[in-house]
Parts: structure tokens; sequence; C-alpha cells
């Protein structure tokens, strides 16, 4: 009965793998070939990627964390406890300590506001990891699970993953670029703890944090729009901006319905 449920497992990974992972990381190459991206740029990515699916698979085996779910109380949502704390992991571990690193290299040389007007392709070596240890966050997503990546789960990944390439080829604005690539990962873990440890103190953090960054990063990105890039550029980083502030915005309302029908029975 193992070796027929090992078969199945195989079966029904291997039709997505070919109608999604293989296209998905196709693309990706041809893209690479074409100079759309850079040979560097899709390296790094996937060795993060292969970094966190490494840290995932440990996490899956030593800590599932099914026992603390029953005390916590939550609900099984199809994604396992480990999986959250490696996306904790990646938003409140690895970054901080990249930024701390890029920032003890930048010297204090650099005045702020230039620093944050300056091009991508000033950014130190340590601070470009940011944007490539997140699109490997979110590229291990596509076959970590086993399983089809949900629409808007899709969607958010893809548009991630393309906003951090076109914030390493911004004439100006790198830094700005940076700054709210970090805040809005470091923001996103507090949804996640939240996921894990469902509680008043742990919602209020979530609605505070992210609301915060929210409002920051879309005046930000207004900034960005007035400095020296191509139009085509800034109109982009702009409607990125402005889709994940909608999109998260959209989630705190959702939170908020969910508390009261919660109130109401």
């Amino acid at each position: 009965m193992a070796s027929e449920g090992v078969l199945r497992e195989r079966s029904e990974f291997s039709p997505e793998f070919w109608t999604e992972r293989a296209p998905a990381v196709l693309c990706l190459l041809c893209a690479a070939t074409c100079g759309a991206v850079s040979w560097w740029l899709v390296a790094n990515g996937f060795l993060w990627a292969c970094f966190y699916t490494c840290v995932g698979a440990a996490l899956r085996r030593y800590r599932p964390g099914d026992a603390k779910d029953k005390r916590y109380g939550r609900v099984p949502d199809g994604y396992g406890r480990w999986a959250y704390n490696l996306s904790i992991i990646h938003q409140a571990v690895v970054l901080p300590a990249l930024a701390i690193v890029a920032a003890a290299l930048g010297g204090q040389s650099v005045r702020t506001v230039d620093w944050l007007r300056a091009p991508s392709e000033n950014l130190n070596f340590v601070s470009r990891h940011i944007f490539y240890s997140t699109m490997g966050a979110m590229g291990k997503d596509f076959w970590i699970y086993g399983n089809r990546l949900e629409l808007w789960l899709l969607v958010h990944h893809v548009a991630t993953i393309g906003g951090c390439a076109l914030c390493m080829s911004l004439d100006s604005g790198g830094g700005l670029a940076v700054a709210n690539a970090f805040m809005g990962e470091l923001s996103s873990a507090t949804y996640n703890l939240h996921i894990i440890r469902p509680c008043f103190p742990t919602k209020c953090l979530r609605v505070v944090s992210i609301g915060c960054v929210n409002i920051s990063v879309l005046l930000t990105s207004c900034w960005l729009l007035f400095m020296d890039n191509h139009w085509l550029k800034s109109t982009a980083y702009l409607t990125l901006c402005v889709s994940i502030f909608s999109l998260r915005c959209v989630d705190l309302v959702k939170l908020r319905d969910v508390e009261e029908e919660v109130a109401s029975e």
C-alpha cells in the first residue's frame, strides 16, 4: 500500500511539473538568454531558492508543529506550520541580517538621501541579496509544496519576482527600492506570526505594522515617480506598489470581517 501511495504521488506530481514548473523555468532561462534579465540574477535567485528548500525540508521533518497548532487553536488551511515558520525565517531573520551587514559595509560617508536616490547598480553586493533572497523565497514555493499553487499566490509570487528584477534595473532610487522591499517583507512576518499564533497581541501587531508600511511604501513610491528613471520603469514600480498596497488593505478588511463573524456567532 505504501508503494502504491508513492506511485500515486509521483503520477500526480509529474503532470504539474510539466505543465507549470518546467515552463516557468524555461521562460526564465529564455529571458536570461535574451538579455531581459541577467544570468547573475537567475543564479543567485536559484541558489537562495535551494537554500530555503533545504531549510523547509529540515523544518518539515524535525519541527512540523502539529502539536503547537492544536495548542494555539490554529485552523488548518492546507499549509503546515513549518511553511509559515520558513517564511518568518526569511522575513525576520535572513533579511534583517543582510540589512545589518549591508549597512555596516556602506559606512558613514554616504548621506541617507543620496543612498536612497542612488542607481541600483551602485548598491553594494549584500544589499542586492535582499532582492535575490526574496526572489528565492518566492521561487521555492513553486516546488516545495508538491501541489498546485493557488491563483492569488501564483500572481503574488510572479509579481514579487518581477518587481525585484525591476528594482535592480532602476537608474535612480535603488536604495529606496531596497528599503521598501525590506520593510514590506518584514511587515509580512507579522501576518505569518498571527496565522500560527492567533491572538489579540499578534493581531494588533499585524494590523499596525502592515498598515504603517503600506502608507510609507505608497508615499515613497510617489517620490520615486519623479526621479531620473525611464517613465516605463517609474510607472511599473508605482503600479506594482499600488497593487500590493490594495491587496494588503483588502487582507486587513477581510481580517476585520472574520473577527466580526466570529464575534456574532
